[in-house]
């Protein structure tokens, strides 16, 4: 067995093991996430406007763009 304070980087870093506990609460959230958006899924307007001139809308994106654009980066970052 290798001493992990004398061995070197290369060989510490693939010893390390592997532990759910890791990954757990970024992996709940990404799910609740998930969950929270197929239930309002529905109550969503077919079209939500993302961009204003003034006080009035000009561009438009439908729901399931919005929603893709919000879930991509919480499953990156998970």
């Amino acid at each position: 067995m290798v001493d992990r304070k004398k061995a070197p980087a290369g060989e510490r870093a693939k010893s390390l093991p592997f532990r759910w506990t890791y990954i757990a609460l970024p992996a709940a959230i990404f799910l609740l996430s998930v969950i929270l958006a197929a239930y309002f899924y529905g109550m969503l307007p077919s079209e939500v406007a993302y961009h204003f001139a003034g006080d009035v809308p000009d561009r438009w994106l439908g729901r399931g763009a919005i929603i893709a654009w919000l879930m991509i980066p919480q499953f990156a970052l998970a």
